[in-house]
């Protein structure tokens, strides 16, 4: 899979990734979603396979998802096309200039990729249960549960913010879950997610409850709110 860190923003985090097939094309896009966008990376020939563009540029295109009205999706006997309609872009919602059309896709990728995009768009679903850190603590030692850590820094450092024994931590690559089957979701079931802000941890845990049944647990305010916690505390001391 192509290298995407340099078309990723520092404060965006990745739930999937996805090329076109290369029945499609011999240099296929990538698609890449993440908690705020939705971004294609157009490759040229020569920018894919050497890294240098010579005939034609490598272009990206992105759209917030606050922009998205919804996506629907087409398969073909083999490959699929994902439609993203896109607020103030056309009024047909079936129409060529009403969003993009991401053609070449995999049919079951497709259909996930949909399915991310609706679940991070939609303001009925299910509401996450969010919790405490207190609350998790006295889960977590009880025995009832165990944290996931979606971000990128390593558990130990997790475990000094929260106060949290580092063999209770796992920590998971959110664009893995995405790939997971029904058997490997399941471990996550009564697990407390756990990400920077709280958004991608409430993602994931509404499209395990939807999809899946699996209930879950997201640490309320997420590691930041932590670490404003500790800052607080620190000044307060430092006052006295």
């Amino acid at each position: 899979m192509q290298d995407i860190s340099k078309y990723i923003h520092k404060n965006e985090t990745v739930l999937m990734k996805m090329r076109e097939s290369y029945f499609s094309s011999i240099a296929p896009d990538t698609v890449v979603l993440t908690d705020k966008r939705v971004v294609i990376i157009h490759n040229s020939f020569w920018g894919l396979y050497l890294g240098i563009n010579i005939l034609s540029p490598t272009r990206v295109s992105s759209v917030m998802l606050n922009n998205i009205m919804g996506t629907t999706n087409a398969n073909g006997k083999i490959l699929a096309t994902v439609q993203i309609r896109i607020r103030g872009s056309g009024e047909e919602s079936e129409s060529s200039e009403s969003g993009w059309h991401i053609e070449g896709l995999r049919i079951a990728p497709a259909h996930k990729l949909s399915s991310m995009i609706e679940e991070s768009i939609q303001t009925g679903s299910t509401t996450p249960l969010e919790i405490s850190l207190d609350l998790a603590k006295s889960l977590i030692d009880e025995g009832k549960s165990s944290m996931i850590w979606l971000g990128s820094e390593p558990t130990e450092y997790v475990s000094y913010i929260l106060g949290i024994p580092v063999n209770k931590i796992t920590r998971v690559n959110p664009i893995d879950i995405s790939s997971m089957d029904r058997a490997g979701l399941a471990d996550f079931q009564g697990k407390i997610f756990v990400c920077y802000g709280g958004n991608v941890s409430s993602q994931i845990a509404r499209l395990l409850k939807d999809d899946y049944e699996i209930k879950s647990f997201v640490l309320s305010g997420g590691l930041a709110s932590a670490i404003n916690s500790i800052k607080r505390d620190n000044k307060v001391s430092g006052e006295k």
